[in-house]
């Protein structure tokens, strides 16, 4: 038996009891997207190190963009770049590096280009939205 509590303790023990559902929306950071890059443009290519990504399907609570290199040389720097057919490819980002933050943008046709300071070596990059 429960001494020294009041009848919220009661109730609240009840309504786990009972089986009700507690909808809580969590704001916690969503991964989004996950990119292997070439650690230097892919062979042919001029900026472009790795395929095409998506980013899409954002939680509407998320504000920014956070980008983590999770495997590989985790100083490098990069660009991301959207791949336009039949056209110029445009830069989105500058300079990224591991834990940068940027505004929210979408696309089917992003793609990791310009590495440096990889030492030739391939890396992995997480694509978070957070709050």
């Amino acid at each position: 038996m429960l001494q020294g509590h009041g009848s919220g303790a009661w109730y609240a023990y009840d309504r786990i009891l009972d089986g009700d559902t507690f909808n809580v929306q969590v704001e916690a950071p969503e991964k989004i997207a996950t990119i292997r890059s070439e650690g230097q443009p892919q062979d042919g290519q001029d900026n472009r190190s790795s395929d095409n990504f998506t980013i899409r399907n954002i939680p509407s609570y998320a504000t920014k963009l956070q980008w983590k290199i999770v495997d590989g040389p985790t100083n490098a720097k990069f660009d991301v770049m959207k791949d336009i057919s039949f056209g110029i490819d445009e830069t989105i980002f500058n300079d990224l590096t591991d834990r940068s933050e940027t505004e929210i943008k979408k696309s089917e046709d992003f793609y990791i280009a310009r590495p440096e300071d990889t030492d030739g070596e391939s890396f992995t990059v997480e694509v978070y939205a957070i709050p």
